[in-house]
């Protein structure tokens, strides 16, 4: 003969049940759960941007869905609970005390000629290894860039001058605006504003967003790099566009 079960024990998970239930796909304080959510726009952005410089063309990338783990009960591993993804890293980085925009932007600055790390793979030793680069070494590349900038602008203008038989304002705003050439946003904004006049100050809006995230990646590097080249003006509005991008 059974013993009667207790009142409401019918709505508890069996024994078993328990014994499998791990943490679920949003058990998390309210800071990690914010930052999980933060870690997943950042990834998607900064994919997208990558996609973009490797195909020319816009992306609509957006991560997997197995990334946001599964309750009890539910997907591939039946009864055991799978944790979000996003919320295992942010869990981690908050524990480190890593700055998470730095953290996912430099996963991406050191992936120019193979794909980038999964979300999955962001706490592997590699990832680690980029976050903690010296910043000695981001300057150096950023001025090696802005070199490369300067002198490849220079040739693509002259070029125009001297075979299209092209006036130099004319041949500076085909450059400006020929997205094929390997000129970040920021150059291209930084070169407009330069010129100035409201030709050039539209073609300079047209790369604004884009810009201020690349100066924002490494604000202090480009500053030391860039110096008067970057706007007053962009600079004290940047911080806050690159919030605001994504909050």
């Amino acid at each position: 003969m059974h013993s009667p079960r207790p009142p409401g024990s019918e709505n508890r998970p069996s024994g078993l049940h328990r014994k499998c239930r791990g943490p679920g796909p949003d058990e998390g304080s309210k800071e990690e759960k914010r930052l999980a959510g933060k870690l997943k726009r950042l990834y998607t952005v900064e994919m997208n941007r990558y996609l973009l410089r490797l195909r020319g063309t816009p992306a609509n990338y957006q991560p997997s869905a197995k990334w946001e783990g599964s309750p009890a009960g539910i997907g591939p591993e039946g009864n055991k609970a799978r944790e979000s993804t996003w919320l295992k890293v942010a869990r981690w980085l908050i524990a480190q005390g890593f700055d998470p925009d730095v953290y996912i932007r430099r996963q991406f600055d050191r992936y120019q000629g193979i794909e980038p790390p999964l979300p999955n793979q962001l706490l592997s030793s590699r990832c680690q290894s980029n976050y903690h680069r010296d910043g000695d070494e981001a300057e150096t590349e950023i001025r090696i860039e802005f070199c490369f900038e300067k002198t490849r602008f220079e040739l693509e203008v002259a070029q125009r001058v001297e075979l299209a038989g092209l006036d130099r304002e004319t041949a500076v705003a085909q450059v400006l605006l020929d997205i094929d050439l390997p000129l970040s946003p920021l150059f291209r904004y930084c070169v407009g504003r330069k010129v100035g006049g409201e030709k050039f100050n539209e073609i300079a809006d047209m790369f604004k967003s884009d810009a201020m995230i690349d100066y924002m990646r490494h604000r202090e590097e480009h500053e030391a790099v860039w110096g008067d080249w970057i706007p007053r003006d962009f600079a004290r509005e940047a911080p806050a566009a690159y919030r605001k991008h994504y909050s």
